[in-house]
């Protein structure tokens, strides 16, 4: 789920890639994050990026019919 973390200047931007858009969690997952890294030493500010990445299902190849790409 982690994509990037990136620090400076004592600021923390924090990706956070999830399975789906509307994830019943999305809010627990990003409170957490940024709580989390708020409790390291030195961090003055957290930026938490959501973003989701659905996985694309492919038809078996027997399933598919010759003619159609």
């Amino acid at each position: 789920m982690l994509r990037e973390v990136e620090c400076q200047d004592g600021r923390v931007r924090v990706g956070i890639c999830l399975t789906t858009p509307l994830c019943p969690a999305r809010d627990q997952i990003a409170s957490a994050a940024r709580e989390a890294v708020m409790r390291l030493p030195g961090v003055r500010e957290v930026e938490i990026v959501l973003t989701a990445e659905v996985a694309r299902k492919q038809a078996p190849a027997s399933a598919r019919l010759p003619t159609v790409r």
